[in-house]
This record gives structure tokens, sequence and C-alpha cells, in this order.
């Protein structure tokens, strides 16, 4: 099993799987360049041909892929790649890269305070950002939310948003984009998504889903990082799919 995290955190967003690791599974997770121990290297790159050179620097074949939202992307990339190597394949908080809200889509408020936070690098005021949209999500009041798992968010995410403007100007993703190539994901799949996470991925993974021919999953009480949150109801759809092989 190959655990790819999301934007706003690192290899640690999978703690709670790898305390609960079985025994009859290799569970495997690395920090992206950028993110966690990973040095960013400012060159052309793709998220999922970073994964890739770790997995052939391994030697896996017969994966269960798991990621979460940018990881998430990654994991089906993967897919449409080196099909003949992927076995199944569970995403977390990602869309159907591609595929757009008829009404222009949600923009959560906090957004619009960015630009002069990125100016004067105030690493702090963005990583609180980051948290009240994606830890805490839509629809529910911090005071609903554990504060230990907001910090831990907020302290995975420091590092990543120091690059996060350069990143972007080098990463690339396929052309076209998941949602013209969906029909080239073969492997077993499982949708999962937190009914606090941003509305227009809650709607988009139900597109994601239905054209992967998947269960999908709406987890209650949690919004971007359910792994981390509420890591038992996670670990059990986790589990129940890898049952099903």
């Amino acid at each position: 099993m190959v655990f790819c995290h999301a934007g706003v955190s690192d290899r640690r967003l999978w703690d709670p799987q790898f305390e609960a690791v079985r025994p009859d599974h290799r569970y495997i997770r690395s920090d992206m360049r950028g993110f966690g121990k990973s040095e960013w290297v400012p060159e052309p790159y793709s998220p999922h041909r970073d994964i890739l050179a770790v997995i052939d620097h391994l030697g896996l074949d017969d994966m269960v892929l798991v990621g979460c939202s940018m990881g998430g992307r990654a994991v089906m990339e993967l897919a449409v790649t080196i099909p003949e190597r992927v076995a199944g394949i569970l995403v977390a908080g990602s869309g159907l890269p591609g595929w757009e809200p008829e009404d222009g889509g949600y923009t959560p408020p906090q957004w619009s305070n960015l630009d002069p936070l990125w100016e004067a690098e105030d690493w702090d005021a963005i990583a609180r950002i980051d948290a009240e949209v994606w830890a805490i999500g839509v629809g529910r009041e911090e005071s609903e939310v554990d504060p230990g798992f907001i910090a831990k968010m907020v302290e995975m995410d420091l590092e990543p948003i120091k690059t996060e403007l350069e990143r972007d100007k080098y990463m690339t993703w396929i052309e076209p984009p998941i949602a013209g190539r969906i029909d080239e994901i073969q492997a077993p799949a499982v949708v999962v998504v937190g009914e606090h996470d941003l509305p227009d991925l809650v709607t988009s993974t139900a597109h994601l889903a239905e054209r992967l021919g998947a269960e999908r999953h709406v987890l209650p009480g949690t919004a971007h990082l359910p792994s981390l949150e509420t890591p038992e109801q996670f670990n059990l759809v986790l589990g129940s799919f890898l049952r099903s092989f």
C-alpha cells in the first residue's frame, strides 16, 4: 500500500493508519518534494512522477494506492500511467480533475485575505487560514473541532506554504485531465469525502465515483483530512476495501 498525502500536510497525515498497520500488508509513505523532510528542488515536475520514482526505486508492483486531495489526484494519474501495477485506489477529498461546477463554484471567503499575507511572508497567518478552510471546513465552528488536530495540520502546513507559489509555477499534471481519461482507470476504486469539505469537492466526488463505478463514502464530522481527524471511520472504509481483494 502506498499513501500519498494532501497539499496541506505531509507523510504524518497517515500516522493513524500506520499505528493500525496490519502484518499482512506493507505500508509505504513519503513526503512529496517541498513537504516534510523532502527538499524542494526548483525544476519542472509532476507529483505522480515523483511518487513513481519512489515506487520504482522500491521495486513495487500490485499496489493499492491511497491518496488525499493533491495526493488523490496523483494516485489517479498513476492509475492511468501504470495501470498494470495498480490493484486498487482509494481517494479522499479529491474531486474529478477537469470537471467544473456549472454555477462557477464555491470560493472560501478567507481566500480574499491571502494576497497581502503572501507578500508579507506571514506563514503563520496563511497556515491559520488553511486550517480554517481545510481542517474546520464548511458548516461547523472551530469549537466543534479537536484543537490538537488543528494544531497538527498547521504544523504540517507551515513548511510547504513557504514554497507553494514557486512550486505551483513548476508543477504539471497530465493532459488531458483525468475527467477526459477516466475510462483508462480499470482498478477497483473507493471515493471518500468529509461532509464539511468544500461544497465543490463534495459534489465533484459524486461525479468521480459515478465515472469510476466506485463506492462513495461521505464521512460525518470531518472535513478535508478524514484519515487524520476521524481515523476510526476512515480505517473502516480502508479495511473493507482491502478485504475485497
